[in-house]
């Protein structure tokens, strides 16, 4: 490898930015050459304000529709579905960040983070004028294709436009953004749903999204991140362009996260687990994420093979370059992994992309859940319940902030993360015990869930480009990004299931007509005209169902961290 640090960079950056445990072998087989012509001045700083906001818009689609939900379900009158309209967005989102990543990658940021916007301006504006909770969640899901590559891209550029020694700082400001939009969506939903006007939180990104193409198009210079080279990019429309695209991985990918959560999501409501369809979906989901390790294993090997140097690959690479104006590199039209297997490959990044799955649960599933626990079981209005939520939207920046200054003066990351994992599990368990009433301590319990994913979040992204180096940053960051809300889709799945099917058979079960139960099933508000004590209970033990699964992935992540350790112990410094 290479160790010229780039003319752009500080010698005193470059002297900072090591790490003070020797790399290890796991570190040196995802550590690739890195060569990107940085950003200073107002173009930095308006740039950076772009991302902040791309992330804050794609965030904030997750967490303002929690409290305008109970309100969607009324208007449109299917409230079994409302699982569907999260997890839409976040199926799409989800499925395609990687695959962001690397086709940016190839077909340059700045065009690709224009288009990722324009359909998600489009596909919001789609979103505030549906009629039926059928072209909603079709509209959401294409709506999550934009917001998806709003954030991969955004993500991506960030170790590109600062020096190493920087990254921390900025990394700290997106994850503000992300913090934020979790703390303010909930209390925007909550505004706009006391008007009964449900259908703005879609509205409002039309003309928000526009503002930041314009600053996109001010600010980022064409050929982002390699603006200052002579030659411009090749065309990825060009035939090797295309051919590095790994399409049969995109396919696989998101073939296979599709089949799992609509699995999840169907069975024991509209189908038996036993059922043909379920099991169908069950047995092609697996078929889906078999082919994918296998493909993206198949084609990682042959690119490492194709890179090992040879006498023959040295002649052949010579003529090449010195027939091609661009000076390409030979093999540089080979089909790109959009999840290399050195990954796999790294125990250490590894356990971090499953310690993201697991951290995503309780991350997603407590912004949706919380505020409409309060307006089912306690009636409250939109807003009372989006206020109610603050503590734990309040602990995720805090958490988030928490860590960044305690890897900033030398705490290993391995310590930070089994903090944050504890932290989860102390705030979660208390909440398998609810009481009748809204009491103080729920607001407690709230803020340590939220302080423990604000610790764990942040320090997985901030840690990855310590471990997943050059070329394999902006990939690898997507991967933790993609994972985390992998987590989030499949944890909604999950606690929605649990939530309906327990729900169906107990009120079945406990004196209510057949067209009572029909309407608290189909209609929140009907649910809360009908309660009683028995119906109350009912609910109550429905969501704490959901809460015993967040319980189960705060106590994951404990176990995750131990395959994060490595002697000897690595600190980030330079932060």
């Amino acid at each position: 490898m290479d160790n010229t640090p780039h003319k752009d960079v500080p010698l005193e950056n470059i002297e900072k930015s090591a790490p003070v445990s020797p790399p290890s072998s796991e570190d040196r087989v995802l550590d690739q050459e890195s060569d990107f012509d940085l950003l200073y001045g107002w173009r930095l700083h308006m740039t950076t304000l772009t991302i902040c906001l791309s992330l804050f818009l794609a965030s904030l689609e997750v967490s303002i529709v929690s409290t305008v939900l109970v309100s969607i379900a009324r208007d449109l009158h299917n409230f079994t579905e409302t699982g569907w309209i999260v997890s839409a967005y976040l199926l799409t989102y989800s499925g395609f960040l990687v695959i962001w990543a690397k086709i940016s990658e190839i077909a340059g940021r700045k065009a690709c983070l224009t288009v990722a916007f324009a359909a998600f301006v489009l596909f919001s504006g789609g979103c505030g004028a549906a009629q039926t909770s059928t072209q909603l969640i079709t509209l959401r899901a294409f709506q999550g294709f934009g917001g998806s590559g709003m954030t991969s891209i955004s993500i991506s550029m960030l170790p590109e436009m600062v020096p190493e020694a920087k990254f921390p700082l900025y990394s700290s400001l997106t994850g503000l953004a992300f913090a934020f939009s979790y703390l303010l969506g909930p209390l925007l939903g909550g505004a706009i749903n006391n008007g009964n006007q449900w259908r703005w939180v879609f509205l409002l990104n039309v003309p928000a999204g526009l503002i930041t193409i314009l600053f996109l198009h001010l600010s980022v210079p064409t050929n982002f991140p390699r603006h200052l080279r002579p030659v411009p990019r090749k065309s990825w429309l060009s035939r090797s362009g295309l051919r590095r695209i790994d399409f049969v991985g995109c396919f696989l990918l998101f073939g296979a996260s599709g089949l799992l959560v609509a699995s999840l999501e169907e069975a024991g409501l509209h189908y038996e687990w036993s059922s043909p369809t379920i099991i169908v979906l069950l047995v092609m989901c697996g078929l889906f994420w078999i082919g994918f390790v296998l493909w993206e294993r198949a084609i990682t090997l042959r690119q490492e093979s194709a890179q090992k140097p040879s006498l023959l690959k040295a002649l052949v690479s010579f003529r090449s370059q010195s027939a091609s104006s661009d000076g390409s590199k030979i093999y540089a039209d080979r089909v790109e992994p959009i999840f290399p297997w050195r990954f796999v490959k790294n125990r250490v990044f590894f356990s971090m992309l499953l310690c993201a799955f697991a951290t995503g649960v309780p991350f997603t599933v407590c912004v949706i859940t919380i505020p409409q626990r309060f307006q089912v079981i306690n009636a409250l209005s939109g807003w009372d319940a989006s206020v109610r939520l603050l503590p734990f939207t309040v602990g995720i920046p805090v958490g988030s902030v928490i860590q960044s200054v305690a890897i900033k003066r030398g705490v290993p990351p391995i310590f930070v993360v089994l903090t944050g994992s504890l932290i989860q599990v102390a705030g979660t368990i208390p909440q398998l015990y609810p009481s009748v009433g809204i009491t103080a301590a729920i607001y407690g319990e709230h803020f340590l869930t939220g302080f423990g994913v604000g610790i764990n979040l942040g320090l997985l992204i901030l840690w990855t480009p310590y471990i997943a180096k050059g070329t394999d940053t902006s990939v690898g960051m997507s991967s933790i990004t993609q994972i985390r809300a992998l987590g989030g889709v499949v944890g909604i799945a999950i606690v929605s299931n649990l939530f309906n099917n327990y729900l169906r058979q107990s009120l079945a079960s406990s004196g209510l007509s057949g067209a009572e139960v029909a309407a608290v099933i189909q209609s929140a508000a009907a649910s809360s005209a009908l309660q009683n004590d028995l119906t109350r209970h009912i609910f109550r033990e429905a969501y704490i169902r959901q809460v015993r699964v967040v319980v189960g992935f705060a106590a994951a992540q404990l176990a995750l961290a131990v395959g994060m350790w490595r002697t000897p112990i690595m600190r980030l410094v330079g932060t």
